[in-house]
């Protein structure tokens, strides 16, 4: 959460979790590392308010000059703070923004419809596209935050309301699509594919990090020819996107093979059943693929490998084996996942 009536911004942190809370009330301030020039470079954040979520339910009033408010809870748990942030925008005499800075394509706009109509109106749902990489750790254990040194933090511009003062660390962007797809296919899909890619050939028994897979000649490869075809199918024949994509689709690679990063495949990997929808990481590019003719034989091969993840430790993958063995693979495809009865016809005849 942000108020900026006074100068500088207040930021107040509100998480669940009690461990963290107290962890951060000790230390009064968030400590985060990153590699830059083989150098591990420390960068300390302080001066900012530490609160449990109850503690706002509670003290509703306490919080009513909040301007913005910015989500990282994962899109399955946005719904918990609905009612929280409802009490607080009925009371506020003023509008506020909300940015959900999760995985996924305009998840703020998706977040407005858990809200009453009169509610919402009052709020500004800003959609944004979130890059930086957090490998599984822990945080509390370490006393820091382990992180990558590039960042990126895109907006639509067409949805930054009139008189909130713009963030000079944010880009504000036209053509946020473009921006949420490259993000979401090239970095998000490949970090599916990747993992899914390892699970299909040896169940993460031998390799088991993103960063040990890359090391993998083979995987490598595979790699390779699945951010070329995304590339490909996200420029839609335009040269100077396809030029775009393969760069940062370069980027991608050399970043997932930073060794710093133990960030686990099985992690990565996870609730194949919200990465494979309609909409998502991989459905994108191969849509795209399809209606242009443009080659899609490894984002297919990441599709059957997602569908074949059957962790049993991922409830998802439990859902889509049962749906796949007891009706089938259209079944599968058009209730599950939400694809569209053409497609499910073009990709029949080649799964």
């Amino acid at each position: 959460m942000f108020e900026k009536n006074s100068s500088p911004i207040n930021f107040t942190f509100v998480d669940s979790d009690d461990k963290t809370i107290q962890f951060l009330k000790k230390e009064n301030k968030i400590t985060i590392k990153y590699m830059k020039e083989q150098k591990l470079v420390k960068q300390e954040f302080s001066g900012f308010k530490i609160v449990n979520i109850e503690e706002v339910s509670k003290n509703i009033e306490d919080y009513l000059d909040i301007d913005i408010i910015t989500t990282s809870v994962g899109v399955n748990n946005l719904s918990k703070l609905t009612n929280t942030i409802e009490r607080i925008v009925e009371k506020s005499k003023k509008s506020i923004l909300i940015m959900c800075c999760e995985n996924g394509n305009r998840v703020s706009s998706g977040f407005k419809k858990e809200f009453h109509e009169k509610i919402a109106a009052k709020i500004n749902f800003v959609d944004c596209a979130i890059d930086r990489i957090i490998p599984n750790q822990n945080f509390i254990q370490n006393g820091y935050l382990l992180t990558e040194e590039y960042s990126n933090w895109v907006v639509d511009a067409n949805q930054w309301p009139m008189g909130f003062q713009k963030i000079s660390s944010i880009k504000y962007s036209d053509d946020l699509d473009y921006e949420m797809k490259i993000k979401l296919c090239l970095l998000n899909g490949s970090h599916s594919a990747l993992s899914w890619y390892r699970y299909n050939i040896d169940r993460f028994d031998g390799i088991k990090t993103v960063a040990d897979s890359l090391k993998n000649e083979e995987t490598l490869e595979f790699l390779k020819g699945y951010v070329l075809e995304v590339s490909k199918a996200l420029s839609k024949n335009n040269e100077k996107l396809l030029n775009l994509n393969k760069e940062f689709a370069k980027k991608v690679i050399e970043r997932f093979k930073n060794p710093l990063f133990n960030d686990e495949l099985s992690r990565v990997g996870r609730n194949p059943m919200v990465k494979l929808k309609k909409g998502e990481r991989v459905f994108i590019p191969l849509e795209e693929a399809v209606k242009t003719n443009s080659s899609y034989k490894f984002i297919l091969t990441t599709l059957k490998n997602g569908l074949n993840y059957w962790n049993v430790d991922d409830e998802e993958s439990k859902i889509i084996r049962k749906v796949l063995f007891e009706e089938g693979f259209s079944a599968l495809l058009h209730t599950c996942l939400e694809f569209d009865e053409k497609l499910i016809n073009v990709l029949k005849e080649e799964m």
